[in-house]
């Protein structure tokens, strides 16, 4: 069954996640264009995952990397985002949404290299290889 039509129970804590993550205005909410989201689903439901996570973590030359692995459970200090027509989520640390927030995420290609990007707008730069990036508020 095509992982788009197909429910998923939302138990207490995806539901708590949800409210968290709404708690924010829609321009801060991280989405997920209709490309990515194909993409993230054949994992997801492989997988019977929740849905992304998606986090950073120190590394690289500009001081940053995303983390992203399939979310397993949402722990009390998760938020979650729903994605539309999607049955699966996008699972944030609290600890590190501020860094995250208006991020999008696509599935591009060039030739025949396909990819998730990441669109973040607190970013301040990127190094050359385009593997990390520096936070302004953290400064690096």
């Amino acid at each position: 069954m095509d992982g788009a039509t197909e429910e998923r129970t939302v138990t207490a804590p995806i539901a708590e996640a949800l409210a968290r993550g709404e708690r924010h205005p829609a321009h801060e909410r991280i989405t997920v264009t209709p490309a990515a989201a194909a993409h993230i689903r054949k994992m997801v439901d492989k997988a019977r995952a929740v849905g992304l996570r998606i986090g950073i973590k120190k590394s690289g030359c500009s001081g940053w990397m995303y983390h992203v692995a399939l979310a397993e459970s949402i722990g009390a200090d998760d938020l979650a985002f729903a994605v539309p027509n999607e049955t699966w989520w996008v699972v944030v640390d609290a600890a590190h949404f501020s860094f995250l927030k208006g991020l999008t995420i696509d599935y591009q290609g060039e030739g025949l290299s396909r990819r998730l990007t990441y669109h973040n707008p607190n970013v301040s730069e990127s190094c050359g290889c385009g593997e990390s990036f520096a936070l302004p508020a953290t400064g690096r």
